[in-house]
């Protein structure tokens, strides 16, 4: 295997996350092969399922991913770390929602702010063996008069892949 080199654009830096998309690992009927190595080109849902849809302001989400070589073992950790404002009768049921179906386990489709989309918690080598869960929501009530309060939440998985980009989005 020869070692590729990367040069980056010269734009200005777009980090973060725009919006999020979480559906049930078993929701998941199909995710298609994308046109180059390991990435995914479109996800195709089980009918009558769907994906919860997140929307984010700058600096509420992020994706985190490490790669651990210890022991000659590879293992790549992702961490998912998103803030839910509390601005209506929806807040809790999300989040009761995100507990409940984490057991079975949760795959994102995440959006970054410059536009490139990528599938966490499914996998080339895994496919969704190895899904999100709730690692932890820490809620915080808010402190001063214009403070809004918010959740935020914390999904955690690891395989030994980098969370692969998708060209398409979700087919229901």
């Amino acid at each position: 295997m020869t070692l590729r080199g990367y040069m980056p654009l010269p734009a200005a830096s777009k980090g973060g996350l725009r919006s999020i998309e979480l559906m049930r690992a078993g929701d998941i009927a199909e995710v298609a092969t994308g046109s180059r190595p390991g990435t995914f080109a479109s996800i195709r849902l089980r009918p009558g399922e769907s994906a919860a849809r997140y929307r984010f302001k700058e600096d509420e989400a992020s994706l985190e991913e490490s790669v651990d070589t210890a022991a000659g073992l590879h293992k790549v950790s992702h961490r998912l770390v998103f803030t839910l404002r509390n601005s209506g009768e929806g807040f809790i049921p999300a989040l009761d929602d995100i507990a409940r179906n984490s057991r079975e386990g949760i795959v994102a489709l995440v959006v970054e702010n410059s536009g490139r989309k990528r599938l966490v918690g499914y996998s080339v080598h895994y496919a969704r063996q190895r899904p999100m869960r709730l690692a932890k929501v820490v809620s915080v009530s808010g402190g001063a008069l214009g403070d809004c309060p918010a959740a935020t939440v914390t999904l955690e998985s690891s395989d030994v892949d980098l969370a692969a980009e998708i060209t398409g989005g979700i087919i229901v």
